[in-house]
């Protein structure tokens, strides 16, 4: 959901405020996501990966069939054998099972297409290691996927929202993008995520999207 809003005549409002913009701008190579960066987070992005199990949102299993529980109970183990696949360039994504689900209080079907256990970690890994240099960069006004926001994400919707409307705002777009994600350009993502990154966490994003991505 993408509110837009427009400014009423002589009003100076920013447009990346009012659309959530994202400044972009290379970074040191200091700071990049290295590989070392993301072998810090694997231990932590299992457990995450277990905990959201266990609460539903990653529940069902992929092609591997590998439950949150028995993550769980191999937990050590797992992220070992994770850990020595990608320092010596062995790891592979796996991709994905695809299940159709019955959309709530409306006709039709939506697709879930769900990694399996070892591959949500390491996506996960990556994502806790880039999120940490992105997410800053990402404008006040932008709510939406943001880690840290939890249940204040709507009040300070809210009051983004109120302080457009002081400043001279008059006009809210409710928009919903069907199968977002599913048609979202590789291409850029990959020149978008590109300063952040060195080359090994970049091609292990970029075969991410091959493996993973729309068909």
């Amino acid at each position: 959901m993408l509110n837009v809003a427009k400014p009423a005549k002589d009003a100076e409002i920013p447009v990346e405020e009012s659309l959530g913009v994202c400044n972009r701008g290379r970074v040191s190579p200091g700071k990049q996501v290295t590989l070392q960066k993301v072998l810090k987070y694997l231990h932590k992005a299992a457990k995450r990966v277990v905990r959201k199990g266990k609460k539903g949102k990653y529940k069902a299993p992929g092609i591997d069939l590998m439950s949150p529980q028995e993550l769980e109970d191999h937990l050590p183990e797992e992220v070992e054998d994770l850990r020595l696949y990608l320092v010596s360039g062995q790891f592979k994504w796996t991709g994905l099972r695809e299940i159709r689900m019955p959309k709530q209080n409306r006709s039709g079907y939506r697709t879930l297409r769900l990694q399996t256990a070892r591959d949500r970690v390491v996506s996960t890994a990556v994502f806790l290691a880039l999120n940490q240099l992105v997410d800053p960069t990402f404008s006040n006004s932008s709510f939406g996927c943001r880690t840290g926001m939890g249940r204040g994400g709507p009040q300070l919707a809210f009051l983004s929202f109120k302080k457009a409307v002081e400043n001279g705002y008059i006009w809210v777009g409710d928009l919903d993008v069907a199968n977002c994600f599913d048609n979202l350009n590789q291409v850029e993502i990959l020149r978008l995520v590109e300063p952040y990154v060195d080359q090994t966490i970049w091609t292990l994003i970029k075969d991410l999207l091959r493996t993973n991505g729309p068909k």
